[in-house]
């Protein structure tokens, strides 16, 4: 395996001031929000929907508030300040009728084709247990950025590097948690090589085009029409590096792990309400494919511009309800087309044509 360290190495991303890899970034100052000082705050909201549905987290390692931002600083700031959230579904919502494949094409105005207006595109079980339609993220977007974001705010180019880094990043972890060195999680019997997915990509960066963390209601494809979602959301106050900034970002999402269990894996369900699926998103086995987007905008306070991250990234499937998040047993061992020369208890590139984009297993 080749831990992320190397990885860097060999994509020589350490370059000079005038790389386009490093750029500066401002951390925002946490200011007024506890009569304390001896570290962050740390807040957790979401909840189940009370019928098995739709379940949204939204967890900030920091929440702020303009309102309570002063000139004096009463919290003393021992992390980066970032934000992450994901939604899984039930599995009824899986089942969906199919329509007519349709490739999805671009007018010579730039707006995309009615294809992602497709009601049946987006449909999801409400709490009454009826199908709607909900709003996918691309249909009717000509690709612009948001009337109420901030001056000066910027797509980030992911180039090959920055795309093949985001990549190594998930299957690192995957094939951390596929041998079995996840502590408290058993070996996957057969956990995908993720490859990237330039669809996936473009809806990601729509949903980042709002400059507002928050979910769209949709970003399904023609082959992927149970599309998963994690955000993340990061300020920065001196000059990073895009690389460290992105392993920050998709470590915190793996790093729920410490808060799940094999149970969850064998059967997932969140009954503890805990904050657990951004992980179980980047480590699920019917994932074969991801999509990023990255937006960076300006924000002030007290005076002072700060520079924010929105990092989103589109899976090919979500967490289903009810349904195992990986098949556990001996790494790799149901792998038919081999493992992963990189990755070795990943199966090889060539699996992912086998694993359907939304498989039941019998638990």
């Amino acid at each position: 395996m080749m831990d992320t360290a190397n990885y860097r190495r060999l994509i020589s991303r350490r370059q000079s001031s005038s790389s386009p890899w490093r750029w500066s970034l401002l951390l925002v100052a946490v200011i007024g929000l506890q009569k304390q000082s001896h570290g962050a705050s740390f807040d957790l909201a979401g909840g189940d929907d009370g019928n098995g549905g739709l379940f949204e987290y939204d967890y900030s390692v920091v929440y702020y508030d303009d309102e309570n931002l002063t000139g004096e600083s009463t919290t003393e700031v021992t992390e980066t300040p970032v934000t992450v959230t994901t939604e899984p579904v039930a599995a009824e919502q899986t089942e969906q009728e199919k329509v007519e494949t349709v490739t999805p094409t671009e007018s010579a105005a730039g707006a995309v084709n009615d294809f992602y207006c497709q009601q049946d595109l987006c449909l999801q079980y409400d709490f009454t247990g009826q199908l709607v339609a909900k709003r996918h993220v691309a249909c009717g977007h000509d690709g612009s950025f948001a009337a109420d974001c901030p001056t000066g705010r910027t797509l980030f180019k992911i180039d090959p590097q920055i795309r093949m880094f985001i990549i190594h990043l998930h299957n690192e972890a995957r094939n951390r948690l596929a041998n079995g060195s996840v502590s408290g999680f058993e070996s996957a019997l057969r956990m995908p090589t993720v490859e990237w997915d330039d669809e996936l990509a473009e809806l990601a960066e729509l949903n980042a085009k709002s400059c507002q963390f928050k979910h769209d209601e949709c970003r399904n494809t023609n082959l992927y029409r149970q599309a998963g979602q994690n955000l993340a959301l990061g300020y920065y106050p001196v000059p990073t590096d895009i690389f460290d900034i992105l392993e920050k970002l998709t470590n915190l999402w793996f790093n729920e792990f410490k808060d799940a269990n094999q149970q969850v894996m064998d059967e997932y369900n969140n009954l503890s309400n805990a904050t657990i699926g951004h992980f179980t998103q980047m480590v699920s086995d019917r994932t074969t494919k991801i999509g990023c987007g990255i937006v960076i905008y300006p924000k002030k306070v007290s005076g002072f511009t700060f520079k924010v991250v929105l990092y989103a990234c589109n899976y090919s499937i979500t967490s289903i309800f009810g349904q195992p998040v990986y098949r556990k047993g001996p790494a790799a061992a149901s792998c038919t087309t081999g493992t992963n020369p990189y990755y070795e208890s990943l199966c090889s590139v060539n699996e992912n044509q086998l694993v359907k984009s939304v498989p039941f297993y019998d638990i």
